[in-house]
C-alpha cells in the first residue's frame, strides 16, 4: 500500500513537473524577462517618445511613423519582404542593399554593422529595387519627414519587440556617434506601434 501511495505521489509530481515545463519551456521565459508583445501606453506621439526614452533610454530623435492611412500597406510590405527589425540599408532612395550574408539572417546586428565597418561605401554590394521609402512617415508633430539621405539604416520598430532586441538597436545607433565608418549614414526607426 505504501509503494503504490508513492507512486501516486511520485506521478502527480511528474505530471506537475512537465506541465510546469510545457508552461514554462524557454520561448515563454524570454518573452517574460524581456518584454516582448508587452506595449506601453501613450496618449500621442510626443508622449509615446517620451516613454520610449525613459524606459529604454534610446534617442527618440529618429523616431518616425508610418502615416496612419499607410500604416497596414507599410506592414504587409514589410511582411512581404520578410524584413526583420532591420529593415536594411537602402541607399539612393530606391534601393537596397541584398548581401547574402546579412539575408542569411537579416536579425543579426552584427552582420549589418560588419558590413558598414568593412564596406562602408557598399563597394561592389548588390542593389535590388525598394519601395520603403515610397510611404508617407510623419514625425511626433504630423509633420511630413522626407527621408532623401544617400545611406540610411532603416528600422522597424515596436516596444513589442522586448528589451532585448531594442538593446541591440541602441548598440547600432550608437555606432553612429562613436564609429567613423558610420558617418556618411543616416538612420530611422520608423515605429509600427
Amino acid at each position: 500500500m505504501k509503494i503504490f501511495i508513492k507512486l501516486r505521489i511520485l506521478n502527480k509530481t511528474l505530471g506537475i513537473l512537465i506541465l510546469l515545463g510545457v508552461f514554462f519551456s524557454c520561448k515563454p521565459l524570454y518573452n517574460l524577462s524581456n518584454g516582448v508583445n508587452k506595449s506601453i501606453d501613450y496618449t500621442s506621439k510626443e508622449d509615446y517618445l517620451i516613454k520610449i526614452k525613459e524606459k529604454y533610454n534610446l534617442d527618440t530623435r529618429n523616431i518616425i511613423f508610418v502615416d496612419s492611412l499607410h500604416k497596414n500597406d507599410f506592414i504587409n510590405y514589410i511582411i512581404e519582404e520578410k524584413a526583420s527589425y532591420i529593415y536594411g540599408i537602402v541607399v539612393n532612395g530606391d534601393q537596397k542593399v541584398d548581401n547574402n550574408f546579412i539575408q542569411e539572417n537579416n536579425s543579426c546586428y552584427t552582420r549589418v554593422t560588419s558590413l558598414i565597418k568593412n564596406n562602408p561605401d557598399l563597394v561592389g554590394e548588390k542593389l535590388i529595387p525598394s519601395k520603403v521609402l515610397n510611404f508617407n512617415y510623419v514625425n511626433q508633430k504630423n509633420e511630413q519627414v522626407k527621408l532623401e539621405d544617400k545611406k540610411i539604416l532603416l528600422f522597424v520598430f515596436s516596444t513589442k519587440l522586448g528589451t532585448s532586441i531594442i538593446n541591440d538597436i541602441k548598440n547600432i545607433t550608437e555606432e553612429f556617434k562613436t564609429n567613423a565608418k558610420f558617418k556618411s549614414y543616416n538612420y530611422y526607426l520608423i515605429s509600427i506601434d
